[in-house]
C-alpha cells in the first residue's frame, strides 16, 4: 500500500528553500561592495540582531548582482533529529 505524501513537511521544505520576494527594497549599494569583495569565498556569513535586515540584504543583493547561490533558511527546529 503506498505511504501517504506528507504535504506539510514537504511545503516546509520548500518555503525553507524559497528566496523571499522583495517589493521596493532599498538597494544599499555599500554593502554591495563588501559581498562583491567576499564573493572569492566559497561562503558568506551574515550576522546581526533580529530585524537588522540580514535577509533583504542577501535577497536583494541576489536579485541585484543574480550570482549564482543556494538559499536555505535555518530556524530552531532545524538542530531537532526528531523534526528531520
Amino acid at each position: 500500500m503506498p505511504r501517504p505524501l506528507n504535504l506539510a513537511k514537504k511545503t516546509a521544505a520548500l518555503a525553507k528553500l524559497t528566496r523571499p520576494r522583495l517589493f521596493a527594497a532599498f538597494p544599499r549599494q555599500r554593502l554591495f561592495d563588501l559581498l562583491d569583495q567576499y564573493r572569492k569565498h566559497p561562503l558568506i556569513w551574515i550576522v546581526g540582531p533580529p530585524r537588522a535586515g540580514k535577509t533583504t540584504l542577501v535577497a536583494s543583493y541576489l536579485d541585484v548582482r543574480k550570482p549564482p547561490a543556494l538559499w536555505c533558511q535555518i530556524d530552531s527546529g532545524d538542530s531537532d533529529p526528531a523534526y528531520q
